[in-house]
């Protein structure tokens, strides 16, 4: 094989197709090489007469016609060995290598090719859309694969090793043609770093036009940037680890803002029943309801100050333990005086899970995005679910059993979220604490303004 300085080298490409690979990998390899424009449909004789095969990419390495991508990219490898895109030890080629075919046989010659280039498979127009329905689930589960190998692999840069190997140049162009796919959903922040691999060859100024291989796609005649435009949904937060772990913070948050709506719910559900089991006077079943309410909305302002001093995590588990035990409590009620007393401590640790769950929120989700958007459109359906939630399961707990198992099954569920939230609950604290009178005078102050009203 010539060496680098003697080798006159020319790369036919075509917009948006898998040529993105090796023009990516020359000039991450350093190599000076022509690339020559060949449309996918508009192929002339000229380019037939060189690959009789009409497939891109064609690699010509001063007279020798090199085809088909491992070829091509072994090619370029091998005039520039010192690139290292095939990785730089044996295992890492060979990793490269398992990438590689499973990217063009797997993803781009049946998902893909499935999807744009259906009558390829068959002559009967009818069948199409079964065909991409194939391809579309395909591509679903190839990158369900790719997200499980990079963590298995502990993926944060590069596929293979710690530097750029021609997998990466595989991966970049099969997420940028993934973003075109409105059937596959992805998570292109986070499953792949593509903006993060694009920058890094933008920044090394070694792909001036690589980048501009994608400007058409094979079903769109022209597009207005080299990125395809995508719904900017944003970035997961860097606090969770994976979309699970957001997904069930999410769910723990609006569970917490549930929580007094929840207890509001039961008790209008069984009011009547636990004022003729405890012989309550008209007043005190009065203050079943009210004393939840009052005491939530009393201190839930000097609790909020007290969330960002004590901690936020530690603030939302122990309201998680105390409405648990509250409500185990309560269910075991024997007068009316304990059952309104308790009923204000239910409402107490309702407010206390309120403001960690929405600081956690604002914190994790600091910048707008769409992901923001979702997450507080979640959040603030707390109520609503909470208030349904609770009558629901009052309603079937006291119809079946009395209205005392409804707080033991609010005991149970609460507990539960108590230990999950250990793990699904993000560590952020955003607050400097400041002189002592500065932090905790005012929440005195809000304390015995609230007792006293």
């Amino acid at each position: 094989m010539p060496t680098p300085q003697a080798s006159q080298l020319t790369l036919f490409y075509s917009p948006a197709a898998c040529s993105f690979v090796p023009h990516v990998a020359l000039c991450e390899a350093g190599l000076d090489f022509q690339l020559v424009l060949t449309k996918i449909g508009h192929m002339t004789k000229e380019f037939e007469a060189i690959n009789p095969k009409r497939r891109v990419p064609v690699l010509i390495i001063n007279k020798e016609v090199i085809t088909e991508m491992s070829a091509v990219l072994t090619a370029i490898a091998t005039v520039a060995p010192e690139a290292h895109i095939f990785g730089k030890t044996p295992l890492e080629k060979i990793r490269v290598y398992e990438w590689l075919n499973y990217l063009s046989t797997t993803a781009h010659g049946q998902a893909v090719a499935e999807i744009w280039r259906t009558e390829r498979f068959t002559n009967n127009p009818e069948i199409y859309p079964q065909l991409r329905a194939k391809g579309y689930e395909t591509m679903r589960e190839i990158f369900a694969h790719i997200e499980a190998k990079f963590i298995e692999g502990n993926v944060t840069e590069f596929a293979v090793g710690n530097a750029f190997t021609a997998a990466d140049s595989f991966l970049t162009v099969l997420y940028l043609w993934a973003i075109r796919f409105k059937e596959v959903t992805i998570d292109i922040d986070n499953d792949y770093p593509i903006e993060h691999e694009l920058s890094e060859l933008h920044e090394r100024q070694a792909t001036d036009g690589a980048v501009s291989n994608l400007v058409e796609s094979p079903h769109s005649k022209a597009a207005t940037s080299p990125i395809p435009s995508r719904n900017n949904v944003g970035k997961r937060p860097d606090c969770f680890k994976n979309t699970f772990q957001e997904i069930c913070f999410i769910l723990m948050a609006t569970l917490a803002l549930a929580a007094n709506s929840l207890v509001t719910g039961a008790m209008i559900i069984v009011t009547a029943s636990i004022g003729r089991d405890l012989h309550m006077t008209q007043a005190q079943i009065t203050w079943i309801s009210a004393a939840t309410t009052l005491s939530a909305g009393a201190l839930q302002l000097p609790l909020g100050q007290l969330t960002d001093l004590l901690g936020r995590k530690a603030f939302f588990i122990a309201g998680m333990v105390g409405f648990s035990v509250s409500s185990l409590i309560l269910g075991f009620s024997r007068n009316p005086f304990w059952m309104n007393i308790l009923c204000g401590f239910l409402g107490l640790f309702s407010a206390v899970i309120v403001p960690p769950a929405i600081g956690i929120l604002g914190a994790a989700y600091a910048e707008p995005s769409k992901r923001k958007n979702w997450a507080f459109a979640c959040f603030s359906a707390g109520n609503p679910v909470g208030f349904g939630l609770g009558s629901i399961i009052m309603g079937i707990s006291a119809r079946i059993f009395d209205w005392r198992a409804g707080f033991f099954f609010f005991t149970i569920l609460w507990g539960l979220l108590a230990i999950v939230s250990i793990w699904v609950v993000p560590d952020i604290e955003a607050y400097e604490p400041g002189p002592f009178g500065q932090d905790y005078v005012p929440v005195l102050g809000n304390s015995i303004s609230s007792e006293l009203l």
